[in-house]
């Protein structure tokens, strides 16, 4: 439970920070 917790934990953050540098990039190529 803890740990896949924390795993998910990890993918989400990692996912955000993917999103944070690549959204303005995507938004203006849109």
């Amino acid at each position: 439970e803890q740990h896949q917790r924390g795993a998910a934990n990890g993918i989400s953050m990692t996912a955000m920070s993917l999103f944070k540098a690549i959204g303005p990039a995507a938004g203006g190529t849109m």
